[in-house]
């Protein structure tokens, strides 16, 4: 099986303007953690999705998604320490706001605007739109909690937080006292979580901190030393080996110390 490979010799290959984008949100690690505490990460959308399955009914209508919706703004998600930042945003007209939209030029946005507008190229269509079409149409609760996920959900407050972690523990030590090792280990993993999320939250307020470089100093302590040299020489007084400690500029006399032979 053979393959082929073009080889693009005008200059450098044009910019993926999705790659740019992405590379750009993703590459600074200030930016990342910037944007996890408004759009969950992917293994809390793993577990979130469990969570709000287990609260919705097995066919939704537009107002039991709203009745969802508000119940997760209110109460939000305790196990990750998350809440739906706008109910109202469920069935909010989409804005264009992918990557390669911010990355077109007035032209073609232009382009692309006349070409919707004559029918040659259908608008994406809203997740929700049956149910926007028809209050009474129904929607599986899977479809709609992908479309939720990808909504704002930010964290809760510091008090809140404690609050949590305050009863996670106190549970924790009345499942100690009745020996009960497995709900210890859960609620010890869910206590630590919330603590990782406010230290996170943390991270990130020390990160908008402008931080102010210190001048240079200019001073420079300087300590004299001294060393101490031994030298093994013949007392003249006594004719045995002696090692003399010598004072000179550089050293301490410790005086003489004789050695048996």
């Amino acid at each position: 099986m053979s393959k082929s490979f073009h080889v693009y010799d005008q200059g450098a290959p044009p910019d993926c303007k999705v790659f740019k984008a992405n590379r750009d949100r993703w590459m600074d690690p200030r930016k990342k953690v910037l944007h996890e505490t408004l759009r969950p990460t992917p293994w809390e959308c793993h577990e979130m999705r469990g969570f709000i399955a287990a609260r919705a009914k097995k066919e939704l209508t537009r107002a039991d998604v709203e009745a969802l919706a508000k119940e997760l703004a209110e109460t939000g998600i305790e196990e990750v320490g998350r809440f739906l930042k706008s109910p109202e945003a469920v069935f909010e007209d989409l804005v264009e706001q992918d990557a390669v939209e911010a990355g077109m030029t007035a032209l073609a946005r232009s382009l692309k605007f006349h070409t919707e507008s004559k029918g040659k190229v259908k608008p994406t269509p809203h997740p929700l739109d049956k149910l926007m079409q028809d209050a009474s149409a129904t929607m599986p609760p899977a479809e709609v909690i992908t479309w939720l996920l990808k909504l704002d959900w930010p964290r809760f407050d510091d008090e809140l937080l404690d609050r949590r972690i305050d009863k996670l523990f106190e549970d924790m030590r009345r499942a100690e006292f009745a020996g009960d090792t497995e709900t210890v280990g859960k609620l010890r993993t869910h206590a630590s979580r919330l603590e990782g999320t406010k230290t996170l939250k943390d991270h990130v307020e020390l990160n908008r901190k402008e931080t102010v470089q210190a001048a240079p100093k200019t001073r420079a302590d300087v300590f004299p030393q001294t060393f101490i040299r031994a030298k093994r020489q013949i007392d003249e007084a006594t004719g045995r080996i002696v090692l003399k400690v010598g004072m000179d500029t550089r050293s301490t006399s410790m005086g003489t110390m004789t050695v048996a032979r």
